[in-house]
């Protein structure tokens, strides 16, 4: 990204991404979607209608960032006429390029017209493109949705979410709901051994910022370590 300290640095990137530069009207998108504060003055005034406006500009010039985006915004309907169609084929152009998040963000279209299967298949291709650990696998597995149930399968994934420690590791909630499944797991003991000293381990693990009810409620029954 560009680098913007002040109003000069704005302008001036505005007026090259009305050049057809796809890159940098993607970027501008990006600033009008976020909005850019430097120093407490408002260099950019967050804008969604104009961030898809420019989203759509630099999707038709060819960005393919650009073209995720704007599926987004179609996907959702809100700073522009929905239309679910044409997100779709959209999020398809970035499956075809490789994108894991076109793929887990179709998946969550299908998931929507209450396709399961269809969007299971869609969570893993996100996760075999990413080569990451899909928590929306682990939980499809979990639940046995748009999948056969399968626990086993479901803890592995959620044990390396735990353990990923490199810079694609998942969001924090992702691998706080991770230890909260496997603190149940080993609390239940049906696919591996019962351990209520393991299962107090990822408990609080889930529950480290003190904010995850469910794990607290378990914790207030099986004791915390001291």
């Amino acid at each position: 990204m560009t680098n913007i300290n002040n109003i000069e640095d704005w302008n001036k990137l505005l007026s090259i991404a009305q050049n057809d530069d796809n890159i940098i009207q993607y970027e501008v998108g990006c600033l009008y979607d976020n909005g850019l504060t430097v120093n407490d003055q408002i260099i950019v005034k967050e804008d969604k209608k104009e961030a898809f406006n420019w989203f759509l500009l630099s999707h038709e010039n060819g960005n393919i960032d650009a073209t995720i985006r704007t599926a987004d915004f179609l996907s959702e309907g809100k700073y522009c006429e929905k239309d679910i169609e044409l997100a779709i084929k959209l999020y398809e152009q970035g499956i075809e390029k490789g994108i894991g998040n076109a793929s887990s963000n179709l998946a969550t279209i299908y998931r929507d017209k209450k396709d399961f299967k269809k969007a299971f298949e869609l969570y893993q291709s996100a996760q075999k493109m990413d080569d990451s650990n899909s928590i929306e696998v682990a939980l499809c597995y979990h639940f046995g949705i748009g999948t056969e149930q399968n626990k086993l399968i479901a803890f592995d994934i959620f044990l390396k979410i735990v353990n990923d420690i490199s810079e694609f590791s998942n969001t924090e909630f992702e691998i706080e709901e991770a230890n909260y499944y496997l603190g149940l797991y080993y609390l239940e003991g049906d696919i591996i051994e019962k351990s209520i000293e393991k299962a107090r381990y990822y408990f609080e693990r889930a529950n480290i910022d003190n904010d995850h009810r469910s794990a607290n409620e378990i914790l207030l029954i099986i004791g915390r370590n001291e």
